[in-house]
């Protein structure tokens, strides 16, 4: 009964959001443990949400408690209650946008794992550091999602062979989670360097 009524509360929710909230509940629903706006301006923008709309709809999505919001680091980090995201993440389903999305999601972790590794041994390698332990939930996720794509688990071997995300990787839970991931994704036949293609969308 508790949980019939927390979906409920959820629909009603949505109800009252606008369709560009919706959209974005939806889109949001593919992050785990949480993003920043950087991440939902690029992973969620295009076709009616527009990246001068994220601005502005996650407050939105505040006010309604959809999203909760922390400010206690060097930029504010939102995140959704598991029942909220399940439901965005089904009508995400619905619309047939899951694949889009999380191409897009793995595409912006490949690219914060890059970044980092340019960084690493410099004088923002801690804050590089702190930046992928908060984002360790995404960038686990980003690798299970090129792991199930052959063509995608070259984008995975870059994200964990990259200096600052596979140091997370070790020594973030177990010391074989570095080891695991660059396994699995090179069981699918994947090329060891990733070969020079155009940025995915």
């Amino acid at each position: 009964m508790a949980q019939e009524r927390r979906l409920f509360d959820v629909d009603w929710n949505y109800d009252l959001c606008t369709e560009g909230e919706r959209l974005l509940w939806n889109r949001l629903s593919v992050f785990s443990g949480g993003f920043d706006l950087e991440a939902a301006e690029t992973v969620c923008t295009g076709e009616v949400v527009l990246r001068e709309d994220v601005l502005d709809l996650p407050a939105g999505l505040v006010d309604k408690s959809i999203v909760a919001v922390s400010s206690s680091g060097d930029r504010a980090r939102y995140s959704l209650l598991e029942t909220i995201r399940q439901c965005g993440r089904q009508r995400l389903r619905e619309e047939g946008g899951t694949a889009r999305l999380r191409v897009r999601h793995s595409e912006f972790y490949r690219m914060t794992a890059v970044r980092a590794g340019q960084a690493w041994c410099g004088p923002r390698e801690v804050d590089w550091l702190v930046r992928l332990r908060t984002d360790l939930p995404n960038l686990r996720t980003a690798l299970d999602y090129c792991a199930s794509r052959p063509d995608l688990a070259g984008d995975g071997l870059e994200i964990a062979g990259q200096p600052g995300p596979h140091t997370v990787l070790v020594f973030s839970s177990t010391l074989g989670e570095g080891r695991h991931w660059p396994e699995r994704l090179l069981a699918t036949g994947a090329p060891r360097r990733r070969r020079p293609r155009e940025r995915r969308r």
